[in-house]
């Protein structure tokens, strides 16, 4: 039975796909308390030379990864999909009232047609009968 409390050495990975860091009993998660203090001790050297790996390292890579895990993160996926929803209903509302009044002026126009050739007409049969 897992204890709730107490402090835990916990080794995981980040699942790619959904961004979530998980750990399994086969990943050494352990209460801090059964390492002895010179595993401890290797444990800080890999962590500080990891550190000093990383700054060897270009920064602006590490930052990169950092960016993408942020990016990447199911959260951050569906607030950008949901931003992208939002502005494309706004170019279709958009749309639509362009449209309508383009629709509406063409109606416009041929009316206008129609009763300008319908006035030409009577004007014509009016001489006839002069």
């Amino acid at each position: 039975m897992f204890n709730r409390k107490g402090k835990f050495l916990i080794f995981g990975y980040i699942d790619s796909d959904t961004g979530f860091i998980y750990s399994d009993i086969c990943f050494s998660t352990a209460e801090l308390d059964i390492f002895s203090s010179d595993e401890l001790k290797q444990l800080d050297k890999l962590s500080e030379n990891f550190k000093r790996e990383s700054e060897i390292k270009n920064n602006e890579s590490e930052y990169v990864k950092v960016k993408s895990l942020i990016e990447n993160s199911p959260d951050h996926i569906i607030n950008d999909l949901n931003l992208k929803i939002n502005i494309l209903e706004s170019e279709n509302k958009n749309l639509k009232i362009i449209i309508l009044l383009l629709g509406s002026i063409f109606l416009l126009v041929i009316i206008l047609l129609v009763v300008k050739v319908n006035i030409r007409l009577k004007g014509k049969s009016a001489r006839k009968f002069f």
